[in-house]
């Protein structure tokens, strides 16, 4: 059960002190802004992940070309040419597979094995350059606020099964942003769990504020 008690600033909300829904022990009352820093560093690694599995692919698919027989008897195989640079080819569409899911947080376990795929040693994108893309992406994906994220985004507004999964789900999507959708799902929740309404409108209430600084901030 989740107490709803939590210190007060004048106005009877404090949305930024340490909460029971913090979806990072490790960092516990952590600020919209160093959220949204966590949120956003997987982009960096998966555009840098997308742009050189593209290239990758490109030049592979030049050599695919290029290496066909042409009706040259000397040739190798045409199946032997095509599985040979097929194995290259499978990584790289793999790695821009999972570069675009971690850019739109979807498929978490997709991202993890495209993440591997950047580390195999020359068979890999770009012949196996891209390995310490690979680590750097690993690294990220282990991160809990990042997996949560994954969650949060994956799941419908009515897919939980208890109040404490849809406010911490609601709370990411709040971290990173995503106003519109973190307040539908707080309304989910306290018409499910009416015990914790008072919570879920205070939430909403701040989420308000920041909308309207973000809207206006001269005015506020």
């Amino acid at each position: 059960m989740i107490d709803d008690s939590r210190p007060a600033t004048s106005d009877g909300l404090n949305p930024y002190a340490p909460s029971p829904y913090a979806l990072n022990p490790d960092a516990p009352g952590r600020t919209a802004s160093e959220a949204s820093a966590v949120f956003s560093s997987l982009s960096l690694p998966a555009w840098i992940a997308l742009g050189c599995c593209v290239a990758s692919l490109c030049f592979l698919l030049l050599t695919l070309i290029v290496s066909l027989p042409y009706g040259s008897p000397n040739a190798p195989p045409l199946i032997g040419i095509i599985s040979f640079i097929g194995v290259f080819m499978v990584l790289s569409a793999l790695g821009i597979a999972g570069a675009v899911s971690m850019l739109r947080r979807r498929h978490y376990g997709l991202c993890v094995v495209a993440a591997f795929g950047l580390m195999v040693p020359l068979l890999g994108p770009c012949f196996g350059l891209t390995l310490p893309l690979g680590i750097w992406a690993i690294v990220l994906l282990r991160h809990q606020s990042i997996r949560e994220s994954f969650v949060a985004i994956a799941r419908p507004q009515g897919d939980y099964d208890n109040a404490d999964d849809a406010i911490a789900a609601a709370s990411t999507l709040d971290r990173k942003g995503d106003w519109d959708a973190a307040v539908e799902l707080y309304r989910v929740a306290a018409d499910r769990w009416p015990e914790h309404a008072k919570y879920a409108d205070n939430c909403i209430q701040e989420i308000a504020k920041k909308q309207a600084l973000a809207s206006d901030p001269v005015a506020n």
